[in-house]
């Protein structure tokens, strides 16, 4: 497995957020990617906003697409829906991201 920082730069809205890529496999398209939230609190109510997770599941979902795509081929996304219960979050503010492909194309 390749160093994961390699896999693919990180654009300005990954390091905005503190996205990190912590396994970026160029053979099975594996990824896993952290962020923390502890920082990114809603200003009105002063609780974590869950809202940048989502940034981070797009995130694992779109590296797994784009590392298993043929080489010649632009890679496919999808639309994300995310159903978050605010409850769930206990302890430290980081959250993990991992994608896992199913199939890929044979060419």
């Amino acid at each position: 497995m390749k160093d994961p920082k390699s896999a693919v730069m990180p654009h300005s809205v990954e390091r905005r957020f503190g996205v990190e890529i912590v396994q970026a496999d160029h053979d099975t398209g594996d990824t896993v990617l952290t962020m923390n939230l502890d920082d990114l609190l809603d200003p009105v109510t002063g609780t974590r906003s869950l809202g940048p997770a989502a940034l981070l599941l797009d995130g694992s979902g779109g590296l797994n697409n784009h590392l298993i795509r043929p080489p010649d081929m632009w890679s496919l996304t999808s639309e994300l829906s995310m159903d978050l219960d605010r409850t769930a979050m206990t302890g430290d503010g980081e959250v993990v991201a991992s994608a896992r492909s199913i199939s890929r194309d044979p060419r």
